[in-house]
């Protein structure tokens, strides 16, 4: 059959184009009122929709599974049912495992972890990134089911020729070969049946980072101001010495109710904890950029002129347990101590509990810093514990050309579309911005003559006489919690002059009463308070 010649519209008037739209729409509801169906279109291309898996022809097995996230694109690790703007991290997990068939759940259906025999080490909020994340999940195995005679499935038999790690699935190549490159699976450890992450684990460690200096200085009188010792000192420039004090003021067992966020549905009548490390640490990177900070304007008044700009350093914290917010409750109090608004015997004045029996209100440090760095179990540098932890990174999984994964050893992490080639990208991209913003601030610092601006000698105001003149107009001051932009505030009100919270008793029982009034039950978790690992920092 010939095809019909298209008609040639352009030499129609205006009232027959008109004319022969509504004779086509007039057409077209007549067809849909008459239920004839649409010629069918061949071109259209047809989706298969996935099969489903009959779990009863497959054997599970619990595992541990260790994994990292960069978690500034996400709505913290733990699934809310609430509708957030971006993903959680286990909303990109749940669908991963359940496309790769290693849950047997829908994986658009709604996430619910039960019959998967899910734990979790620690929980991180909005923001936080995690190195060294681990859960608990029973997934499919490699094994074959054994099947008894009335057709149910038993547990699965062991086979001499059978090898637990070699001969089974990869489970990290299979994971990140579905999840988005900012989020990636490490490790993989069998487990016993009761293994559970949040109460298996031996010690967090975190890790919060900051630069030196922690915000642009001001380069004139501006940005000098007054301390707690009567020093002047230029705003930014943090005094890493007084901050490393103080840190190690936290370490030991402790009631750390005034350096967390009180949660009163745990209805805590303490808050003891064991901080088993606390240290300020430089991160070593190489300088790149802001070349004017070595001028004299821009530097530290009495603090070490550090000869490369600008560092970095972490807040480096290890413990068994940490409540809610308590990391970023310690990192906002040695910033005050690093900025000399606070002295370092601050730390041991809250953590005594009879000078301080109410906690000051002051603000915590912001979550984007922060790094849940790595979680250790038992068999994990020389802990111990009944139940020790063996990690199978992906390169020691012998590679099986019958699942698809022969590309040899080096390929599984650093090839094509391997772990560290996608979060290459991901780290080049950001690396860039940091590349062309710093020399942008460098261009910007710089004269005509290709040398760094030096605002002593533009501007008068650098003199005692001025400074003093222009401190005493009581213009507005900065202050550093983490962010990447500082905070305006006016004269600084010391921690031991400020507004208190209720007593712990008081905020307790007024959350108790709500919750009775409402016909809901009400939990003490006192006695597991020691061992509470639920991690909200």
């Amino acid at each position: 059959l010939e095809r019909p010649m298209p008609t040639d519209y352009h030499k129609w008037t205006n009232e027959d184009l008109i004319a022969r739209v509504n004779q086509l729409e007039a057409d077209l509801r007549a067809q849909n009122q008459t239920g004839t169906p649409s010629q069918p279109d061949t071109n259209q291309i047809k989706i298969k929709k996935p099969v489903g898996v009959d779990a009863s022809k497959y054997a599970t097995r619990p595992i541990a599974l260790k994994f990292a996230y960069l978690g500034q694109g996400y709505a913290g690790l733990e699934y809310s049912k609430n509708a957030t703007q971006v993903p959680t991290v286990e909303e990109v997990l749940w669908k991963a495992l359940a496309r790769k068939r290693l849950i047997f759940k829908d994986e658009d259906g709604p996430i619910e972890w039960d019959n998967c025999d899910y734990s979790k080490c620690g929980r991180t909020d909005v923001g936080v990134s995690a190195f060294g994340q681990v859960v608990g999940i029973r997934v499919r195995s490699n094994k074959k089911p054994q099947i008894i005679s009335d057709g149910t499935r038993d547990e699965p038999v062991e086979k001499q020729t059978y090898d637990s790690i070699n001969d089974e699935l990869p489970y990290c190549q299979m994971l990140n070969s579905v999840l988005p490159p900012d989020v990636k699976a490490l490790a993989w450890s069998p487990v016993s049946e009761d293994f559970s992450a949040r109460h298996t684990c031996k010690q967090r460690r975190y890790r919060y980072f900051f630069t030196q200096p922690a915000f642009l200085p001001i380069p004139t009188a501006h940005g000098v101001t007054e301390r707690h010792s009567g020093s002047e000192e230029r705003e930014g420039w943090l005094d890493i010495a007084m901050m490393s004090d103080a840190a190690k003021r936290f370490e030991g067992e402790h009631d750390f109710q005034n350096i967390c966020k009180i949660d009163p549905s745990r209805q805590f009548t303490h808050h003891r904890r064991r901080v088993e490390l606390a240290k300020v640490e430089e991160v070593p990177l190489s300088g790149l950029g802001m070349e004017f900070l070595h001028t004299s304007g821009f530097g530290p008044r009495s603090l070490e002129f550090p000869e490369r700009y600008s560092r970095v350093y972490s807040i480096t914290v290890w413990g068994s347990g940490f409540l809610w917010h308590q990391v970023r409750h310690m990192a906002a109090i040695l910033f005050l101590v690093g900025q000399r608004l606070e002295k370092p015997s601050i730390v041991s004045e809250l953590l005594d509990l009879q000078r301080y029996p109410q906690r000051p209100v002051y603000p915590m440090a912001d979550d984007h810093p922060l790094v849940l760095w790595d979680c250790m179990f038992p068999g994990d540098e020389g802990f111990k514990g009944s139940e020790e932890v063996r990690w199978i990174y992906p390169e020691e999984q012998e590679p099986d050309p019958a699942r698809g994964f022969n590309d040899g050893l080096a390929e599984l992490r650093f090839g094509y579309r391997g772990m560290i080639e996608t979060l290459w990208n991901v780290w080049r991209k950001r690396k860039m911005d940091e590349i062309i913003s710093a020399q942008l601030i460098d261009r910007l610092t710089m004269q005509p003559t290709g040398e760094y601006w030096d605002p002593r000698s533009h501007d008068k105001s650098q003199t005692d006489q001025g400074a003093r003149q222009l401190r005493n107009h009581n213009l507005s001051s900065r202050m550093f919690f983490g962010a990447d932009a500082p905070r305006p505030r006016g004269k600084y009100v010391p921690l031991a002059k400020r507004a208190v919270l209720e007593p712990l008793d008081v905020i307790n029982e007024k959350y108790a009463k709500k919750q009775i009034a409402l016909g809901k039950p009400v939990r003490s978790y006192n006695q597991v308070a020691e061992n509470d690992n639920k991690n909200l920092t």
